[in-house]
C-alpha cells in the first residue's frame, strides 16, 4: 500500500542523490513480501542483501531468520543452534513470549541500521508493519528489558531502545 510506495520512493530518491540505500521489509505478513518486489519488480526479494541499482538494496527479514541469526550470533555456534534452538518446541516457545517476535524484527533493523559502515549503507529504510501495529515495534524494547531484567536480552533491548529514542538516527 502507501506506505511501502513512500519507503520505496524514500529510498529511490536517496539512492539517486547519491546515498548507498538499503531498504528493509519486515516479512509480517505474505502481502508485505511482495509489496517491494513488485514496486522495483524483483524477481525474488530474500533475507540477503539484493541490489536493485547502483546505490539502492532491499531485503526482507522475518522472525524465523533473525532470530536464528541473533541466537548464532550469542552463542557463537549454528551447531549447537542447530540442536537446540531449531526445535519446533524451542522455537514456538521463544516466540509465545509477548514482544519477541517483534524484538527479533526490530533487533535485526537495528543491527542493520547501527552497523551500516560493515556495507557502507547511509541510509536504512524500513517498509515496517501496518501503521495499527507500529507503536508495539517501537516500543517492544522497553517492554522487553522490563520484562527480562538482566543479561544480554537486557542490555541488546535497551540499547535498541537508546537507537530508537535518539533523534539523530530516526526520522
Amino acid at each position: 500500500g502507501g506506505k511501502t510506495i513512500t519507503a520505496c520512493a524514500i529510498s529511490e530518491a536517496a539512492s539517486l542523490l547519491g546515498k548507498r540505500t538499503l531498504l528493509v521489509e519486515a516479512n509480517i505478513n505474505a502481502d508485505s513480501f511482495m509489496n517491494v518486489k513488485a514496486v522495483f519488480n524483483l524477481p525474488n526479494l530474500t533475507y540477503s542483501l539484493t541490489e536493485i541499482h547502483h546505490n539502492l538494496y532491499a531485503m526482507s527479514i522475518n522472525t524465523s531468520s533473525s532470530m536464528e541469526e541473533y541466537v548464532i550470533s550469542k552463542i557463537k555456534s549454528k551447531f549447537i543452534y542447530n540442536k537446540i534452538f531449531n526445535r519446533g518446541f524451542i522455537q514456538h516457545l521463544f516466540l509465545a513470549v509477548p514482544g519477541f517476535r517483534e524484538m527479533f524484527l526490530i533487533g535485526k533493523i537495528y543491527w542493520e541500521a547501527k552497523n551500516l559502515s560493515r556495507n557502507n549503507f547511509d541510509i536504512v529504510v524500513w517498509d515496517g508493519p501496518p501503521i495499527g501495529n507500529l507503536e508495539l515495534y517501537l516500543k517492544v524494547s522497553d517492554i522487553i528489558s522490563h520484562l527480562v531484567r538482566f543479561g544480554t536480552i537486557h542490555n541488546d533491548a535497551k540499547a535498541i531502545e537508546a537507537f530508537i529514542t535518539d533523534e539523530k538516527n530516526t526520522a
